[in-house]
């Protein structure tokens, strides 16, 4: 039955397209209907409509719904606290592209976020169900300050972008303040080269965050450029073209619990400009492995920690690189490496040559860390490596096997 008459107060339909061939002289003002979903029932994009007797909005088929007759009267979706992307009409079937949907989704999130709060501590959340996503090519998803996108899961969640030279996410360039912007457990999924940036945030100042997030197959599958600080947590980078994460020009970074494997270039690239303040920057319980270049490179890093993380197998190119690469750049900054309670091999995938290689003016702390050494083909040359300009070098608890310790 397309229409089923439950009580005097609340109509249901089965799809959108039968409350539109219904006739306005039908309802009252303030009346409520439930649609079970987009085009059919069950599709997720199910929920509670109102009629605005006054309202003359354009019917986008899924938050706003015209019915016959000339004049004013629309249906206006009901939104509880959390917006779901189905609720714009996203399908999440691998095949179409929902990219139009998806950043309705954002936008009406936006509107709820107070316009007078530049520090919103309380974010607009948009939610993915569980489906493929499709980004068109050329087209990017964009979140400005409060917005936080999450989904079911970071397996069951996709985002599949095909490319056009364009972040899959990307901050609002026309926001300066792009504060708490908050993305969770998904999946994004890039076409390569073609996708420039999985997720890129700019000026995105304060307390953004990305936890529980896989980012594969992009040119760089993580940019951050003048952002203060940025946590990232439970999070898996892999296989990008360049860099798998990068930083220019931050305050204040924290990288825990993530894996950061297969890169182009570097697995971590961290610098700054001349003018910026200081950066200080950890890494936790992380997995750096398989960089086609550098473990982590870190370039005017006034303050590194590197603690409970496991090296393996970068350099795969065979060139004069490191696991950790601390240097001087424009800004010959450095004040402090301090690596601790770390393992670090050399024995499959790669050819690293050096574990650490500190180039700057700063002193190096080394503290119950083990660099292990494998005879042959993928042995380390140099377990650490001290530039002229090091200030000191402090050892404890610590076993280093290489050709050159």
């Amino acid at each position: 039955m397309a229409i089923i008459q439950k009580n005097s107060a609340r109509l249901e339909f089965d799809s959108v397209a039968l409350l539109q061939a219904e006739s306005k002289p039908s309802f009252v003002d303030g009346q409520i209907v439930y649609i079970k979903g987009i085009t059919a029932s069950n599709d997720d994009g199910h929920g509670n409509f109102r009629y605005n007797a006054s309202s003359s909005a354009t019917d986008d088929g899924a938050t706003i719904i015209n019915t016959i007759g000339t004049g004013n009267g629309r249906f206006l979706r009901v939104f509880g606290e959390t917006i779901s992307v189905k609720d714009f009409g996203a399908t999440g079937n691998g095949s179409t592209a929902d990219h139009v949907a998806i950043q309705a989704a954002i936008d009406y999130a936006k509107t709820q976020i107070n316009a007078d709060n530049i520090y919103p501590l309380v974010t607009a959340s948009v939610f993915f169900p569980a489906g493929q996503y499709r980004i068109a090519s050329g087209s990017s998803l964009v979140v400005s300050r409060g917005i936080k996108l999450y989904g079911e899961s970071s397996s069951l969640v996709k985002l599949i972008h095909l490319g056009g030279t364009v972040p899959c996410i990307k901050t609002d360039s026309a926001v300066t303040s792009n504060n708490n912007i908050q993305i969770q457990d998904l999946e994004i999924y890039g076409i390569g080269a073609g996708t420039t940036y999985g997720i890129y945030f700019n000026n995105s100042f304060y307390n953004s965050k990305i936890e529980n997030v896989i980012i594969r197959n992009c040119n760089v599958n993580f940019k951050s450029l003048d952002s203060w600080s940025a946590y990232i947590e439970h999070c898996h980078f892999d296989s990008s073209i360049a860099n798998n994460i990068e930083f220019e020009n931050a305050t204040a970074i924290y990288i825990a619990n993530s894996r950061i494997d297969n890169s182009g270039e570097n697995n971590a690239y961290i610098t700054k400009s001349p003018t910026w303040p200081s950066v200080h920057t950890i890494f936790e319980g992380c997995v750096i492995q398989r960089a086609q270049q550098e473990g982590i490179k870190l370039v005017d890093v006034d303050s590194v920690n590197v603690t409970n993380s496991y090296f393996e197998g970068n350099n795969i190119a065979n060139s004069n690189h490191a696991d950790i690469h601390w240097a001087h750049g424009a800004a010959t900054r450095g004040v402090n490496l301090n690596v601790s309670n770390c393992y670090a091999s050399a024995t499959s995938g790669g050819n690293t040559n050096k574990f650490i290689y500190a180039a700057t003016s700063g002193d190096v702390n080394v503290n119950n860390t083990r660099i292990y050494n494998a005879a042959g083909t993928y042995a380390y040359l140099v377990g650490i490596d001290l530039g002229a300009s090091i200030r000191a070098c402090y050892i404890n608890s610590s076993r280093i096997e290489a050709t050159t310790r």
